[in-house]
């Protein structure tokens, strides 16, 4: 799939947040485990549906994720295959 810009594969990336945890904004925990994100949603206390989560941070997070994603994808299509690549550049 071929994108103009980062804001045309982010808005389409992103999905609504499901009730549970298991996915965050179209992140799922299954597949990317080791994205900061789930540190931040995991140390809130209170919350009982993750879809109530808001703010900046996690906001920023959540774009960050996605320009990685983006730019491996755009710049670097061999490491669209191996999401472990991938995750590891979300965690710098």
């Amino acid at each position: 799939m071929d994108f103009k810009n980062f804001t045309e594969y982010y808005n389409l990336s992103k999905i609504p947040t499901q009730k549970f945890y298991c996915a965050f904004q179209g992140i799922k925990r299954k597949d990317f485990p080791r994205w900061v994100g789930w540190d931040y949603i995991d140390g809130l206390k209170g919350i009982k549906n993750v879809s109530e989560i808001e703010g900046e941070l996690i906001d920023l997070l959540v774009e960050n994720f996605y320009l990685i994603r983006y730019i491996g994808t755009t710049f670097y299509p061999d490491l669209e295959t191996k999401s472990e690549s991938l995750e590891t550049l979300e965690k710098v």
